[in-house]
């Protein structure tokens, strides 16, 4: 087993992260810290007395490149020790959209994994490993979490023993309440991500005090205000980003956090007088209109033509012409 240093973060590849929770997921659970209490809060409790998280590191997940490029942007893999003798393998797969074919994914990711654990060991013996989907959609998951309802046939499937399924952590299914209070340092990450979807993060920064923050890491409470600042809606964005520079005590980083919420307020004041130029230039062109069309009206009455033609000339009512002549 390896003896490398457990809170060493492998920095892995570069890859275009194609979603902002993706991005905000895979920077979040690269603290040992995070990711730890994350496992702990949601996994089996006798499973989680096995574990020695004090061991816990990352994997690369360069043995998955090229298999599913545009699914594999998200993935944390991480390995601890069980029983101090063997490791449990971790994938974690951050989703905010309902996937009905997850398990067959994550089979395949399973399956890719074992092979390289039995590779770098030269063992045939399969490692444990434990496939993750963390979700955090507008409404329930809707589809199975087994892969037999990804097979032809799945009730033969199921006869025969094809029983292999994923983790399910349904953030739709706890309350913002429940996830920070369960989820120890990772909370603040769980309950943002639930809430995403409506870009509502007022009540989960209310719910929270400056000892919890100052607890997690800078890099992660910074990440976090950038989440904020992308995914809040536009009316709130500039008061959520406020509550969270009231909650940190470091000056740098409130200082960075409040400068997110003057950049949406300066945003909205610049919005609303882009949109009140266009407002004024688009009323300036409908009166130059009407105007032209009164002149033209004017000429034409001079000339003598008949009311009716320049009022299906012009659109001007009898009256209106009554009073120009």
């Amino acid at each position: 087993m390896s003896t490398s240093n457990p809170n060493r973060i492998i920095q892995l590849p570069k890859k275009v992260i194609y979603k902002p929770h993706d991005a905000y997921g895979k920077d979040s659970l690269s603290h040992t810290e995070i990711i730890a209490d994350c496992l702990k809060a949601r996994l089996n409790k006798k499973l989680v007395k096995r574990l020695d998280f004090n061991t816990l590191t990352y994997v690369s997940t360069e043995f998955i490149i090229g298999v599913q490029l545009i699914h594999c942007q998200s993935d944390i893999i991480c390995r601890v020790s069980i029983d101090k003798t063997d490791v449990v393998y971790f994938i974690i797969e951050l989703q905010s959209t309902p996937d009905k074919y997850m398990a067959d994914r994550l089979d395949e990711y399973t399956v890719l994994l074992a092979r390289s654990h039995q590779t770098a060991g030269q063992t045939l013996i399969r490692p444990f490993i434990v496939p993750v989907c963390m979700y955090n959609g507008q409404t329930p998951y809707p589809y199975s979490t087994y892969l037999y309802d990804c097979i032809a046939y799945p009730e033969l499937a199921q006869e025969y023993g094809a029983l292999y399924r994923f983790e399910l952590w349904d953030l739709t299914q706890s309350t913002i309440d429940e996830l920070l209070e369960q989820g120890g340092k990772s909370g603040l990450f769980q309950a943002l991500l639930k809430q995403a979807k409506c870009g509502e993060f007022i009540e989960v920064l209310q719910k929270v005090t400056p000892e919890y923050i100052q607890q997690l890491p800078l890099r992660h409470v910074q990440s976090s205000a950038m989440y904020i600042y992308h995914n809040s809606k536009p009316e709130q964005g500039a008061e959520c980003l406020r509550l969270l520079s009231e909650l940190i005590q470091e000056k740098p980083v409130k200082e960075e956090v409040m400068s997110y919420a003057d950049s949406i307020h300066y945003k909205g004041v610049e919005k609303g007088k882009q949109l009140g130029m266009e407002l004024g230039i688009q009323e300036g062109v409908t009166r130059g209109k009407q105007e032209s069309m009164l002149q033209a009206a004017k000429t034409l009455l001079h000339q003598g033509v008949e009311m009716g033609t320049i009022s299906l000339a012009t659109g001007l009512q009898r009256e209106q012409l009554l009073q120009l002549r």
